[in-house]
């Protein structure tokens, strides 16, 4: 495992215009005391930032923008995501803009913060479903706090792949509705399949 390593004032730009390419602008796995400061992604086709089975990392102060999703390639155009059984690491302060996944933890990350992080302008291909500003993703992440976070989606969890439970959501602004559906249409929804002892003190719009 690598200890105490960090990037900083770093910018990343992919030179593509297709989610088919692939690639991650980060991918950090067995990482402990480590961080990623003031990093710029940009165009990232699949991941923005993609941390994996790591331990009290910090992530702060990135930007992150115009990841690649589309219909035919659904598992693009996250910008961070968080996997691989991680603990005890904090998001803040970041920038996530134009993406389908903003801020997603799956496969039993536990014990993390997300934290007055801003969202704007996802992008989703359909009209049927609006997709989240902050999201469980597959099982089993649990104890995590969402507090203060921004974000024009939804929050989602224990819906997909998976169960979640025992998360705090705090003082999050989310306005549960998607901008610019391909159509024009205006999605509307909140909280999606929030599961038990999972506690909510956000603000919906």
């Amino acid at each position: 495992m690598v200890e105490y390593a960090g990037v900083e004032d770093l910018k990343v730009e992919f030179n593509t215009t297709s989610a088919a390419d692939g690639g991650r602008g980060m991918y950090i796995q067995g990482c402990a005391y480590c961080w990623v400061r003031n990093v710029e992604v940009s165009h990232a086709p699949q991941r923005g930032i993609e941390p994996s089975q790591v331990y009290r990392n910090e992530y702060r102060d990135n930007y992150i923008h115009d990841t690649y999703s589309t219909e035919s390639i659904p598992n693009h155009g996250y910008g961070v995501l968080l996997e691989g059984y991680s603990t005890s690491n904090l998001f803040e302060n970041n920038v996530l803009y134009r993406m389908l996944a903003p801020l997603t933890i799956e496969m039993g990350a536990s014990g993390n913060v997300l934290a007055y992080n801003y969202v704007k302008d996802r992008s989703y291909y359909g009209t049927n479903w609006l997709m989240w500003t902050t999201a469980s993703h597959a099982a089993h992440p649990s104890m995590n706090l969402y507090e203060g976070n921004y974000g024009e989606g939804g929050i989602s969890a224990d819906n997909i792949h998976g169960s979640a439970s025992h998360q705090t959501y705090f003082r999050n602004r989310i306005l549960g509705y998607q901008e610019k559906a391909p159509d024009g249409t205006l999605i509307t929804n909140g909280l999606q399949s929030v599961s038990i002892f999972q506690k909510n003190y956000s603000s919906f719009r």
